[in-house]
């Protein structure tokens, strides 16, 4: 076999995803063969003139696939057979490989005991650094050490053994590092520590060693005569040479862009510079392995918020960017679609890291005005889903056509605009399959203006690096809906403490400002459309608290979760208590705050202070477990089930996730005081078991799971729009019938396909949902031990939607939702361009259930038709609050809740829900117009039924018995 040139080898090396990817869908039992072999044959007919190297692979790649598949069906028919002609190695080839096999397992093993024990864990085990460091009780810094000078003993090694020709030991390793480097087992690591080394067979540690160095490697063996001054995108940094990192070096400054976003490289604050480090993050795309160009790197210190306390810059073309100047611990490098590394970072060192984004969505569309007029430099922002540690970020600019492209967004993603002289878009939500793109139209709203504000300190100085807010609306955690209100502006000041915050809506609007070590600021400015309004925010001194966290026994505890504030307020403040317990805030504002800790084992606590501007504080938290949820799971033969995850959530937002220990016991702890908790009990092999109504204050609760059939059925599919075109990015999921086991759900690729499972045999339905086409849902199919039900093509159905359009005045807080005529199914309203619209309904008649605090309750109907958009026409009016009280039939107490649904003659007109909170019966309010009513209530299996009267004042409670 004649050795590829090493451009042509790192030509096919780059595709060495795309071939794995390729493999596990042409079979998926022996996807690693097919691998192998197909590397094998590549490098034997070699890829000098191949000018699309993925096309050629594919072909390789299938044909391999295709006959290990004949290959199974003649076993199946003769119960043995040959393999495929021309894929079994010779005899000679054999014993070269064993020779390899040896020369690379005596490698491994000639390593220094620690050295080599660091290895194995990493590439063996597949631990990473910071579990190695906790199993072998060093810094996870000195692993990181440990394991670049491991990888390059052996390089050097085998260097030596062949005469310094590395393409010599490097090339032939090529097909073996397809192979996987995960464990081939599920054996625990401690069995595999014997006297201080790692029990392995020699093919394990020749694969493993192979995979590692073969990509560390494949840089060290290209002529040196005509070395880049830049590094390949897709090598390791520990491999990097010299010439390399001086090259980085000169690349420190940022990239300048035209978002008009303030990026800070600002060093630690009051450390010298011997006394900190730097670190270069090297960033690439996950699918191609091409450089990540201008995209943004948060780095964030340990326990640090990432909106407020990251140092941000944008890399160069090489897809790197440099910090230096960073305190000595555990820094976390961040990117907007969710991607995140952490680094250990050591005074007087340079570390390198490897941040390689998720393929994710990649976002196209256009940005138009509301005449759908084309908007050129409008910004647009996405966001990651639910994440309440995110800000949305500026990830493209449309172009002088309006429209824009941004790769490798959140498969989860939510999307906006804002330009000058409009006010900013509704947020969208795209989901879609990791790997598609998705299109969107942004609607920009009229009616806009611009805010250009200076942030200053109390003697008027310029303070960089503030973050401000300008607007109502929420920009982290967010949930998945679609057309929800737009994003807020948020911009950060410049090194004069300038900023420009674009897309704010005409009218009075609330402002936020916070910048470290200052007083959160909040004001607000009328903004007027078209113009733009100047805006002074002075920032005062913030206050210090300084505490430490301690047991229940005075102990300190180290690794508490400390807050102050919610995620939502810009004032939020959150650390990670020390070693010795300690911790602190800089910067909070000044009067009587409240300090929250939580620590997974030891409880959680509360803590008022005082504070005041400029001064500092101490704070003790003591932790307690306060009441606890104390309880079992239990198979159907009694016997205890370990390692459960239970997930206990309450109403107003308290929940714990815990697991059960090895006699199947668990204790959730600081449950609340009041109300029931409801528990979710999820095992593997088990069914999943939700109970509702927990009190942790009965004693001991007993969960019975029922093992689950092994998951071995899958669904498959096509969707298809209206017209017959591929319908990408759309959510699939399925439920099975008579118990909670669903299939999760996947998104529709490019071509409209689809897979779910494996899933457990049993009755499923299959559901499709978007909000641009009528929901689908299957009939039910029962499903046997590895069948696969593929619904072959899902045609979507074209509805209409319907328009709030309010009549008379509006009252803030009202909130509306759809019903059928029976009331048996439930669909959400979301806002549109500022108007409540519903998502694509089927043709057919309806009820728009009107509610709100202080608002009677209404049912409106209206009527679907089929792509028309119809208006409903809606009267606010103020009601009157009705309480009600649910109480058993039998004298006792609904340990639950209850739904309440109230009715005016044979109409629907209100819906709500009584819970039950301490020792007292589930009570729920409802606000209704005066007249005559009747009200049903279901709690579970039971029900009960009450009529009752509505006057111009509250009126008596209404009781209702559940039977």
């Amino acid at each position: 076999m004649t050795p590829l040139p090493v451009d042509d080898l790192q030509r096919l090396l780059a595709e060495a995803p795309f071939v794995r990817a390729l493999a596990r869908q042409l079979v998926v039992g022996d996807a690693d063969e097919v691998v192998q072999q197909t590397w094998l044959l590549a490098i034997e007919q070699g890829g000098q003139r191949i000018d699309r190297p993925r096309s050629w692979l594919a072909r390789i790649a299938r044909n391999v696939a295709a006959n290990l598949r004949r290959g199974d069906r003649r076993r199946e028919r003769r119960q043995r057979e040959l393999a495929p002609s021309g894929l079994v190695p010779s005899s000679v080839e054999l014993l070269e490989r064993e020779e390899r096999r040896r020369a690379l397992v005596a490698a491994v093993d000639a390593l220094p005991p620690g050295l080599r024990t660091v290895v194995l864990l990493r590439w063996f085990e597949g631990l990473p650094p910071r579990r190695i460091a906790a199993l072998l009780d060093v810094p996870a810094a000195t692993v990181s050490t440990q394991l670049q000078r491991g990888l390059e003993r052996l390089r050097l090694q085998l260097d030596a053994e062949h005469g310094g020709d590395r393409r010599a030991w490097l090339l032939p390793l090529v097909p073996f590092a397809a192979m996987p480097v995960a464990p081939v087992s599920p054996t625990p690591v401690a069995p595999l520590l014997v006297g201080g080394a790692i029990v392995m067979t020699a093919k394990t540690k020749f694969a493993v060693a192979a995979a590692l160095l073969v990509v560390g490697g494949v840089w060290f063996c290209w002529p040196r005569e005509n070395e880049p001054a830049s590094p390949p995108p897709a090598v390791p940094s520990a491999s990097l040479p010299v010439e390399a990192h001086a090259e980085v070096e000169r690349a420190a400054a940022p990239v300048a862009t035209a978002r008009e976003v303030v990026e800070r490289t600002a060093p630690a604050i009051g450390v010298a510079a011997a006394a900190t480090g730097s670190l270069v993050v090297h960033v690439r795309y996950g699918d191609d392995h091409a450089p990540a160009a201008d995209r943004l790197v948060m780095l964030s210190p340990r326990g640090g918020d990432r909106r407020f306390d990251a140092l941000r810059q944008r890399t160069d073309g090489a897809g790197l960017v440099r910090f230096d100047g960073l305190a000595p611990g555990r820094w976390t490098a961040a990117s907007m679609n969710e991607t995140m590394k952490r680094a250990d970072v050591v005074a007087g060192e340079t570390q390198d890291l490897e941040l390689e984004l998720e393929a994710g969505l990649t976002l196209r569309g256009i940005v138009v005005d509301p005449a759908h007029a084309p908007v050129a430099g409008a910004l647009v922002e996405a966001s990651p889903m639910a994440m309440a540690d995110a800000f949305p970020e500026v990830v493209a600019v449309a172009g002088a056509d309006g429209r824009f492209s941004a790769r490798a967004c959140s498969s989860l993603c939510l999307v906006g605009a804002r330009a000058d002289g409009y006010a900013a878009s509704s947020v969208r939500f795209l989901t879609g399959k990791s790997g598609n793109s998705a299109e969107v139209e942004l609607v920009l709203g009229a009616s806009g203006g611009t805010v250009d504000g200076t942030v200053v300190d109390a003697a008027g100085r310029p303070v960089a690096g503030a973050v401000v807010v300008v607007g109502a609306g929420k920009l982290s955690g967010i949930g998945g809906r679609d057309h929800l209100p737009p994003f807020p502006a948020l911009v950060r000041s410049d090194t004069d403490g300038r900023f420009r915050a674009v897309g704010v809506p005409a009218g009075e609007q609330p402002a936020r400002a916070r910048a470290p070590g200052f007083a959160p600021w909040t004001g607000s400015c009328d903004v007027a459309a078209g113009t733009a309004v100047p805006l002074r925010i002075e920032l005062a001194a913030g206050a210090t608290v300084r505490g430490v966290v301690l047991d229940a026994e005075g102990r300190p505890a180290s690794g508490a979760d400390v807050e102050y504030g919610d995620w939502d307020d810009l004032a939020h403040c959150r650390a990670v208590s020390a070693v010795d317990g300690a911790f602190a805030f800089r910067g909070l504002p000044a009067g009587d705050l409240e300090l929250r800790a939580r620590h997974d084992e030891l409880g959680r606590a509360t803590q008022r202070v005082h504070t005041e501007a400029g001064g500092a504080v101490g704070c003790e938290l003591r932790l307690s477990r306060g009441l606890e949820l104390i309880g079992r799971v239990l198979d159907a033969d009694e016997q205890p089930v370990p390692n459960v995850m239970l997930e206990c959530i309450a109403r107003g937002g308290w929940f714990a996730i815990v697991r059960s220990d090895a006699q199947g016991r668990f204790a959730a702890s600081n449950c609340p005081e009041q109300g029931t908790i409801g528990v979710t009990v999820r095992a593997r092999g088990f069914e999943e078991l939700r109970q509702d109504g927990v009190d942790p204050r009965a004693g001991e609760l007993v969960l019975h799971v029922r093992r689950a059939e092994p998951p071995s059925a899958r669904i498959a599919g096509t969707v298809v729009d209206p017209d017959g075109r591929p319908a990408a990015n759309v959510s699939v999921g399925a439920q099975c019938a008579g118990r909670n086991d669903r299939a999760g759900f996947a998104a529709t690729d490019n071509d409209g396909r689809f897979e779910l499972g494996p899933v457990a045999p049993g009755t499923w339905s299959v559901y499709v949902r978007t909000p641009d086409y009528v929901p689908f849902t299957s009939e039910r199919r029962e499903l046997a031990a590895d069948a696969t039900w593929d619904l072959g093509t899902i045609t979507l159905a074209r509805g209409g939607t319907g328009q709030v359009h309010l009549v008379g005045e509006p009252i803030a807080g009202a909130t509306y939702y759809v019903v059928d005529t029976g009331a048996a199914r439930t669909w959400t309203v979301g806002e549109v361009g500022g108007e409540a619209r519903t998502s694509a309904l089927a043709p057919g008649d309806y009820l728009l259930l009107v509610s709100g605090e202080g608002i009677a309750g209404q049912a409106v109907p209206f009527t679907i038709r089929a792509g028309e958009v119809t208006t409903i026409d809606v009267r606010l009016a103020r009601g009157v609050e009705q309480r009600v009280v649910i109480e058993g039939g039998d004298g006792g107490v609904v340990t639950g809740g209850a739904m309440l649904r109230v009715f005016r003659g044979d109409q629907l007109v209100a819906r709500a829900w009584a819970e039950r909170r301490g020792d007292g019966p589930a009570t729920g309010t409802v606000c209704l117009a005066p007249g005559d009513y009747r009200l049903t209530a279901t709690a579970g299996e039971r029900r009960g039924e009450a009529t009752f009267g509505v006057g111009a004042e509250p009126g008596a409670e209404v009781h209702v018995a559940v039977r």
